[in-house]
């Protein structure tokens, strides 16, 4: 601001001194709100670029020319609209004629007279180099005419488009494609009837129509860019763009989207027919606040990035359902008297319900989005036991469920993701009785019931593989505060439990937000029974643990 401000100054106090006949170009009085400032900035722009400037009174150009002996002289008018400032200017020769034309549009002055400067450098340094007589600027093609960034295909596309949009706003002027539709329309005609589509670009100065997809190819994010000539609807160009992640291809794009077209969109030019570039909404890739009056040490305006699309967010939820199958064996080691049985369920079938929600992922991608709740369900159903004796026809209804609440943070790097959990939960396995007792048959199962009551922290790695396939690999301790029926007075009541778990899961994300995952997991319980001489039952120690399989959905947004 500060170098701006002594630019401005030098200009109106140095400028009456400045000898008419080496005077290269003049800043005319512009029209419009602002105005005086935006000529301030645009001059120190100028002299900036390397031109003698001087100011012209009025805003007739060779009047101007003829009393400054300026080469160049810029005239134009400035205006509100839409929460941008906007500006159309003028380049004129030393008899008035007009040699070139320029718009822009920014949120702010500064922004805004930078822009004008860029555009209008090289119109001014032909005009100055040829003594203020050079041949009059084409109506189309050239610099002249705008761009239209239709809408992108692909998972993200709309958060990369926006970077390119932004990529882009520096150097052209951007007409938003609703724009088109409507000039389309106001014609009888939709932009499906080519001749339609080119007089709405003529009427609007459209030279260019550019449009994109996103896609995976391998461990890589690509977006394919074609430019389209709005004159003959042909395809002038396709380039692409590629990043190791969707924030990495969004990087590229910002940084090399302009100058990676800027070949493509010089063959371009607007349809025969077009005047300049008329007034038309401009995209605006800035959806913030109108604070015009924020700007940078170089008179640029300090612009914050776009509202990101939701698809470029972390994921907020990630919930599914699992079809499960699980094996579970409870053995004793130490068994003094040899009285105590254990037990084996080969496979059993379960249905299991998962979810993650991390709120603060539908708002932003900082710390905050990383903070979430998770919860789980699991029942098994058509598990009830029998007896090993194949002439013992009792059934023992059987019940095995477990559920857990807790909250988890999770780290990302890259494609990869770290988490960390803490949650509370109870898993329990009931082998009832098998019916009303029977005198000389009993209806127990002689199986302690458990009800494992535990606090869990957990870890865990989803990693990145290919193309759409992760792996997610995790390992947990689970502090038990009470087993349930194994800790009653008739079993173990010293009993001391604790409780490990280890898991792997290999998932396929769809484009849609749907992810197919197949995982195996391991829960072990370990007993120390800690027992007395007096006890009824004599055993070292026991393990309970379960094998488990799982094929499911789920969805991830």
């Amino acid at each position: 601001m500060k170098r701006l401000l002594l630019l401005a100054l030098s200009w109106f106090l140095l400028a009456p001194l400045t000898d008419v006949a080496e005077a290269q170009v003049a800043v005319a009085e512009l029209s419009g709100a602002r105005a005086d400032s935006v000529r301030q900035r645009l001059a120190a722009r100028l002299q900036s670029a390397g031109f003698e400037v001087v100011p012209g009174d009025g805003d007739d150009a060779a009047s101007i020319a003829s009393a400054t002996g300026a080469r160049a002289v810029v005239t134009g008018r400035v205006r509100r609209r839409g929460g941008r400032w906007r500006a159309d200017l003028q380049i004129h020769d030393a008899s008035g004629e007009v040699r070139a034309e320029a718009s822009a549009s920014h949120r702010g002055i500064g922004g805004l007279a930078a822009q004008l400067a860029r555009r209008i450098e090289d119109d001014v340094r032909e005009l100055v180099s040829s003594g203020g007589s050079a041949a009059p600027a084409a109506s189309s093609g050239g610099g002249a005419g705008s761009l239209v960034v239709g809408d992108f295909d692909g998972r993200g596309a709309a958060r990369i488009r926006n970077q390119l949009v932004r990529s882009l706003a520096g150097d052209y002027e951007l007409v938003a494609r609703d724009d088109l539709a409507a000039q389309a329309a106001r014609s009888g005609g939709d932009l499906g009837d080519p001749q339609a589509l080119r007089e709405a670009a003529a009427a609007l100065g459209v030279r260019a129509f550019i449009d994109g997809t996103v896609s995976r190819s391998g461990r890589r994010w690509v977006l394919r860019v074609s430019v389209t000539d709005a004159a003959t609807n042909n395809q002038i160009s396709r380039e692409t763009f590629r990043g190791s992640s969707s924030g990495g291809l969004a990087r590229s794009v910002r940084s090399q989207g302009a100058r990676k077209l800027a070949d493509a969109i010089a063959q371009t030019s607007v349809p025969e027919g077009s005047a300049a570039a008329a007034p038309v909404d401009i995209e605006d890739p800035d959806d913030g606040d109108d604070d015009d009056d924020v700007v940078d040490d170089d008179g640029d305006d300090d612009i914050p990035d776009p509202p990101r699309d939701r698809s470029g967010f972390p994921v907020a939820i990630d919930i599914g359902v699992y079809g499960r199958v699980f094996h579970r064996e409870l053995s004793y080691n130490d068994d003094l008297y040899g009285l105590l049985r254990g037990y084996t369920l080969q496979l059993g079938p379960a249905i299991e319900l998962a979810g993650r929600w991390y709120p603060g992922a539908h708002f932003t991608d900082g710390f905050g989005a990383h903070i979430g709740i998770e919860a789980s369900y699991e029942r098994a159903f058509g598990i009830d036991s029998v007896p090993a004796d194949p002439d013992d026809d009792r059934v023992f209804p059987t019940r095995s469920q477990e559920w857990l609440v807790g909250l988890r943070g999770r780290f990302p790097y890259e494609r990869h993701y770290f988490s960390l959990g803490l949650g509370y939960g109870s898993h329990l396995f009931v082998i009832e009785p098998s019916g009303p007792a029977v005198a000389g048959r009993g209806n127990l199962p002689e199986i302690p019931r458990t009800e494992y009551d535990f606090l869990r922290i957990h870890a865990e790695a989803m990693l990145a593989v290919a193309g759409g396939f992760h792996v997610t690999v995790g390992g947990g301790y689970r502090v038990v505060f009470s087993a349930g029926g194994i800790e009653d007075e008739v079993w173990f009541p010293d009993a001391s439990v604790g409780g490990v778990e280890a898991d792997i899961v290999l998932g396929y994300q769809l484009d849609n937000g749907l992810v197919i995952r197949l995982g195996f997991d391991w829960r072990r319980y370990f007993y120390s029974m800690n027992v007395g001489l007096t006890s009824p039952w004599i055993a070292g120690g026991a393990l309970d643990q379960y094998l488990g399989g799982s094929l499911g959905i789920a969805y991830r947004h």
